[in-house]
């Protein structure tokens, strides 16, 4: 295994370059989860690797709920496929909610608020309907749960965690939450062993070639666990040594298209780097603190030959898009002009004219 040729293999097996999806949905399962705390980025994320998709395709995937936006895995938002909320939330969830025991203690919500909150909310959600987070903190209020501060945001996650709640069909560009069993029904229990393999197999499709350590990350599973589910994959998946480090995959290619040397244009927390511990076949040390910021912010990348080159933003007026590009070292014109695909597809999900600055 050559490591230089990472970025390139993750780029074809997570569907950036080249997608055979044209769902939403079956994208979004495939990929297993695709984390989402940037609401509109995360949006792009799922669109760039969809065949044809657009801002409103995708949005229109999130309001009949073929998607949808809860935590599970990692303690952040993830876009999930509705078939696959309940396995993965039994899975994960029990590991998340550990991690919080301490810090609501902290905040002074014991198991009986807690419990009492669910119930709050489950009752109000119990008709169907899909309701603001400010309708939830009223209700809550209501009944003298105390939801300021962070209070409030732990209270909704508890309730994530115990499948009570999930995102609902946004209404008028506000977010809602929704009963879990109203908007998806429960599909067939598997156990935790045969959950831990479907994950492993999920992630080491979708994302190899990566280490255990990547897998580990990316799940929010002990190492333990990710050991014994890699171990129990099946034919079909390779192991290779490359230094220290062990890379699993399946079906990988014997040599590379000419549009994996291509550019793209990531979106902030893509799974393209935050699926993997250890990035810096994709994004050298030096240019580190640019792409992640020491509180955690993963940024908007660049990405050429299967490497981080640099950073974009836009921003949104009434009839164009402006967009902005940062390259970490001067940049040619042959390497500007890979991108010029990846500007068309960005304006074609958003339906509007580009303008493009760099510096």
């Amino acid at each position: 295994m050559d490591v230089s040729t990472l970025g390139k293999y993750r780029l074809l097996k997570q569907q950036i370059s080249g997608t055979s999806f044209s769902s939403v949905k079956n994208l979004v399962s495939w990929m297993g989860a695709i984390q989402a705390q940037d609401y509109e980025m995360a949006k792009w994320a799922i669109g760039l690797r969809v065949k044809g998709a657009s801002n409103r395709s995708v949005g229109k995937s999130i309001a009949k709920g073929e998607i949808l936006r809860t935590h599970l895995l990692r303690p952040t938002w993830h876009f999930v496929a509705a078939n696959d909320i309940y396995w993965l939330l039994e899975l994960t969830a029990p590991r998340i909610k550990a991690t919080m025991i301490s810090r609501n203690k902290q905040l002074g919500l014991t198991s009986k608020i807690i419990s009492r909150s669910n119930s709050v909310i489950e009752k109000l959600l119990s008709g169907g309907e899909h309701f603001t987070r400010d309708q939830i903190r009223k209700e809550l209020n209501g009944s003298r749960i105390k939801t300021d501060g962070v209070n409030f945001i732990h209270l909704l996650l508890e309730a994530e965690l115990e499948g009570i709640l999930c995102s609902g069909s946004p209404v008028e560009n506000k977010q809602t939450y929704a009963l879990l069993s109203k908007r998806v029904k429960a599909g067939k229990k598997i156990n935790r062993e045969a959950a831990l393999s479907k994950l492993a197999r999920i992630y080491f499709t979708s994302r190899g070639p990566a280490t255990v350590k990547d897998f580990a990350w990316w799940s929010g599973l002990s190492m333990g666990d990710a050991i014994a589910a890699t171990k129990s994959l099946e034919d079909g998946f390779t192991n290779e040594n490359a230094g220290p480090n062990t890379y699993w995959y399946k079906d990988l290619p014997s040599r590379f298209d000419s549009k994996l040397s291509g550019g793209f244009l990531l979106p902030a927390y893509d799974e393209f780097l935050i699926s993997y511990k250890d990035r810096h076949a994709v994004l050298p040390f030096a240019h580190l603190k640019k792409t992640i910021s020491d509180n955690g912010l993963f940024r908007p990348m660049i990405v050429i030959n299967g490497q981080v080159v640099g950073l974009w933003s836009r921003s949104f007026n009434r009839d164009f898009l402006e967009m902005e590009f940062y390259f970490f070292k001067p940049a040619s014109k042959i390497l500007k002009g890979k991108l010029r695909q990846a500007i068309e597809l960005f304006g074609l999900f958003y339906e509007k004219e580009t303008r493009i600055f760099s510096r």
